[in-house]
């Protein structure tokens, strides 16, 4: 579908966008796609127009500086493991070393399916993969893992750690992954967003 983004380039103007302020990163094929810089009468409408084209994707079109708003396929896998961690309360000390259940959701997202299967991505693929990552942590405790040393296994540094991992274990399927959430407790979760996915 193909429209004009509400209210802001008609704000603006055609004639008032840079050339120099647009800027592409094909390499990275992130959701956005493209930033527009504008020449505007003040600081903050150019922030939040940059921020209204950030939330959505899309790419522009040379030929009449109109968004034209692209469709984003997602997939998800989740699963879990038990492990223990101790986060550091400074001056020393450590949490009381406690167990959790921790629930892991890997998210893919990609503009385009993969051909023979019309999918994201292999749903069995990436089970094996989180299987393979997470059975050596069954029943551990996390603190003893390098990436956690000190007592930074906060559920934020475990799905970085996750997340990592699983794109090396994927290898080039592992290039559409968005971000990987972990649960420890109901209603406390967080997530690690790699950067490097290829919608």
């Amino acid at each position: 579908m193909r429209r004009d983004h509400p209210r802001h380039l008609g704000e603006f103007g055609y004639h008032r966008l840079l050339a120099v302020g647009l800027a592409a990163w094909q390499d990275a094929n992130q959701t956005a796609g493209w930033i527009l810089g504008l020449h505007s009468p003040t600081a903050s409408d150019d922030a939040f127009f940059a921020i209204s084209f950030l939330s959505y994707p899309f790419r522009i079109s040379q030929s009449s500086y109109t968004m034209v708003y692209m469709g984003l396929y997602e997939a998800s896998v989740e699963t879990t493991f038990r492990a223990d961690h101790a986060l550091n309360l400074g001056g020393g000390k450590l949490e009381v070393s406690h167990e959790h259940d921790w629930a892991v959701t890997a998210t893919f997202r990609s503009r385009n399916l993969l051909e023979q299967m019309a999918v994201v991505i292999d749903f069995e693929l990436v089970i094996a993969a989180l299987r393979k990552i997470l059975d050596p942590l069954e029943d551990t405790d996390l603190n003893e893992i390098d990436f956690f040393a000190g007592g930074h296994s906060s559920t934020e540094r475990v799905a970085e750690y996750l997340a990592d991992r699983l794109m090396d274990e994927l290898g080039t399927p592992g290039k559409t992954l968005y971000c990987v959430t972990v649960t420890e407790a109901p209603g406390c979760k967080a997530g690690f967003y790699p950067g490097k996915s290829q919608p």
